[in-house]
């Protein structure tokens, strides 16, 4: 049953990601995520340290917008990461998606830190939480987009939140 749970979550949580990048409200992306990850683990541990895990809602709201020049000025990351590399967007764009990983898998240190299971689950977890970011939206970006609630929502979007999800679930149940 526990994994239909992380199934249904994982779904849902792909399927806001994907609306906010679709024109919906940030707010599905930036804070519900991270709550139902949030209370997932809180209910399986019963330990305050979970809410922690809230500094997901920090490093959704970082943003991954790489520039366009002129019209678009990305996100600061993702401007930070274009100048690095002078303007070379899929080098941008992965260590944009990588810093983002990264900073998830930091904000989950709350559930290794509880049970004391540091290697292998968190630190196998921590690197597909960086893979998953980078895979989408490197090596598998245009995927197209399916019809949901009026709006044409991304699939690489609904992928990654999705995949986020189901790793960062998959953590709390196995650690």
């Amino acid at each position: 049953m526990i994994w239909v749970t992380i199934a249904g979550l994982s779904i849902v949580a792909g399927l806001m990601g994907a609306w906010t990048g679709a024109g919906g409200s940030k707010l599905w992306r930036r804070f519900v995520i991270p709550l139902m990850c949030t209370v997932f683990a809180y209910v399986i541990y019963q330990n305050l340290w979970c809410i922690m895990m809230m500094t997901m809602a920090f490093v959704y709201s970082l943003g991954y917008g790489i520039p366009t020049p002129p019209t678009d000025q990305g996100s600061p990351l993702g401007r930070f990461w274009y100048n690095i590399f002078n303007g070379n967007v899929t080098l941008a764009t992965a260590f944009t998606r990588a810093t983002i990983g990264v900073f998830l898998g930091l904000s989950v240190i709350a559930i290794p830190a509880i049970t004391g299971h540091w290697w292998p689950p968190y630190g196998i977890i921590f690197l597909l939480l960086v893979l998953n970011q980078v895979f989408w939206t490197v090596f598998m970006h245009n995927l197209g987009s399916f019809p949901f609630l009026g709006r044409m929502l991304l699939r690489e979007e609904f992928y990654i939140y999705l995949c986020d999800t189901a790793l960062i679930t998959t953590l709390a149940v196995i650690s």
